[in-house]
């Protein structure tokens, strides 16, 4: 299985689910594409990424620093890393799909994103 969400703590509400699938035996991967706001936030969002990987025991877990739009940016319509990126982001998540190579891959949607994300 594969988990793609944009930040820190997106993957939690499937805790469950990767708890339930690693005890299946299942190979459980995270991808991560944004740490968080500004350095201190960063910091302590990657801490929390990698304790919640540890106790989860992820397979595989990359988290990359994509600019993480604010929720006033968000609400305002002014999201400065949209749509005229999508290439990056397809290209990155194309190759960890690739290195892992999941059978289930657990996302947003493509309609709405979940709050906004393309």
């Amino acid at each position: 299985m594969l988990f793609d969400f944009p930040h820190p703590d997106d993957e939690m509400i499937w805790a469950g689910t990767i708890a339930k699938m690693k005890q299946a035996g299942w190979s459980v991967n995270l991808l991560t594409l944004t740490q968080g706001l500004n350095a201190q936030n960063k910091a302590m969002r990657k801490s929390e990424w990698t304790a919640a990987g540890e106790i989860l025991g992820y397979d595989n877990m990359v988290i990359h620093d994509f600019l993480n739009n604010s929720w006033e940016a968000i609400l305002g319509d002014s999201i400065r890393f949209g749509n005229e990126n999508q290439g990056t982001l397809k290209a990155v998540i194309k190759l960890y799909i690739q290195a892992v190579n999941p059978n289930i891959i657990v996302t947003y949607d493509d309609i709405i994103g979940g709050y906004r994300h393309p």
